[in-house]
């Protein structure tokens, strides 16, 4: 295994990290770990065991998928190994197994030599963004941005400084919330409600956020506010159990509904706007990573991006649950923001590589992704971006988040080594 790679594996055992109450004994988390004990103790067959039973239970996840190729070429089965790496291929992710001493056993081999070839265009850039606009705050660490049409208005969420800043349509930058103002903790997901005048936030305490120190309580919550007169409405933590949670991202519905993802449970909340009751719809591990997410114009349909497998479709009239098989030559893989717009999905991709921001449409159903357009790749502006927000017929998103930023130990790096936050925009 490529020890490059390793972040996206640790990533994908992350999300997988359900309370063991909700996991059968042998899930695909319990065979991925076992399979990454028996690599380490050099039992290869062991190895591909556990991975060929992870494949059986996530066949979407392309962690498995190249783990399942490198214990194929490990035990010698050449066509096989070869088999997976074309499908990674296919769906446009490269994860570094030119550089991976497992496949060495592959390297003469014609077959490998055209698959690598294929890996090899995805180093090609694919540049249609321009820049919007830059925050000089280097060590502003943003993860979440929204809009409000009313006012033409941006509104930027700080990880690391745990506040908001405004951003009008000219760079201007203001302040909405200051650090810890509220008791705000990291600002992950946002979303502006422009009919009912609201601002929804979701903060939780990050290693990566000021003021942090191992005695905190690991508290994840949702944050209601005017927008005219920026007071607190309400705060929603996350519910009494015992469980690990974080929030991560929101959308709100037509009827002013608004549903929050927990990464850490793959659990889906819902805020009712009428009642103001907050509740679970969705149960732990039914969306493995639960990340970004959206709801269509009509309200019907919610997607869901599973950072560890792809998008889920759920039909809010029925409750019917679809996984949504991705496009030929694309991934729906590690998707951070999830956006719906007339017919497609936009998404942020920063769990594969390259990061890109990638256009799918949808057909009629709503079910199935028919083809993929990629906006944006290999740009070297490209630090970490994570979120967007559509704003007429543009995407705006957050180019470098700095999130890549921090030691193993959660430290910022040096002053003069960050760049200062840009918002990049590409057409629809």
């Amino acid at each position: 295994m490529n020890r490059s790679f390793l972040s996206i594996v640790l990533i994908f055992l992350f999300s997988l990290s359900v309370p063991a109450q909700t996991e059968p004994p042998h899930d695909a988390a319990w065979h991925f770990q076992e399979g990454m004990t028996a690599y380490q103790a050099k039992d290869y067959a062991g190895f591909l065991s556990h991975f060929r039973e992870a494949y059986g239970l996530r066949p979407h996840t392309p962690t498995v998928i190249y783990n399942l190729a490198c214990g194929y070429s490990l035990t010698g089965q050449a066509d096989s190994a070869l088999k997976y790496l074309g499908h990674l291929a296919d769906l446009g992710m490269d994860m570094g197994a030119d550089r991976d001493p497992d496949f060495d056993s592959l390297k003469n081999s014609p077959r490998y030599q055209e698959i690598m070839a294929r890996f090899a265009v995805l180093k090609n850039p694919v540049n249609k963004s321009t820049v919007a606009f830059t925050v000089p705050e280097k060590d502003l660490i943003p993860e979440g941005i929204a809009y409000d049409p009313v006012k033409k208005i941006f509104y930027l969420g700080s990880i690391r400084k745990r506040k908001i800043i405004t951003i009008n349509m000219a760079g201007q930058v203001g302040q909405f919330k200051g650090p810890g103002e509220d008791s705000l903790t990291a600002v992950l997901g946002m979303k502006v409600d422009p009919l009912r005048r609201i601002l929804w936030v979701v903060t939780a305490v990050l290693p990566e956020m000021e003021g942090y120190n191992s005695e905190m309580r690991p508290v994840t919550a949702v944050y209601k506010y005017d927008l005219e007169k920026g007071k607190l409405l309400g705060v929603y933590p996350s519910l009494g159990d015992n469980f690990p949670h974080q929030f991560n991202d929101l959308t709100v519905g037509p009827d002013g509904d608004c549903y929050i993802t927990d990464t850490e449970t793959g659990e889906i909340y819902r805020i009712d706007y009428e009642s103001n009751k907050f509740e679970m719809v969705y149960p732990a591990g039914t969306f493995w990573g639960a990340n970004g997410i959206d709801v269509s114009e009509d309200g019907r349909y919610l997607f869901v991006a599973a950072y560890s497998e792809g998008v889920y479709g759920i039909d809010l009239t029925s409750g019917e649950t679809n996984f949504i098989p991705s496009p030929a030559g694309a991934s729906l893989y590690g998707i951070d923001g999830l956006y719906y717009n007339r017919g497609n999905l936009l998404a942020v991709q920063n769990g594969l590589l390259p990061h890109r921001v990638i256009k799918f449409a949808l057909d009629d159903s709503r079910r199935t992704a028919v083809k993929s357009e990629i906006l944006e790749m290999n740009n070297p502006r490209f630090n970490e971006p994570t979120t967007g927000v559509i704003v007429g017929d543009m995407f705006y998103y957050i180019a470098n988040s700095g999130l890549g930023n921090f030691t193993p130990e959660h430290q910022l790096l040096p002053p003069d080594s960050l760049s200062e936050v840009v918002i990049m925009k590409v057409g629809l």
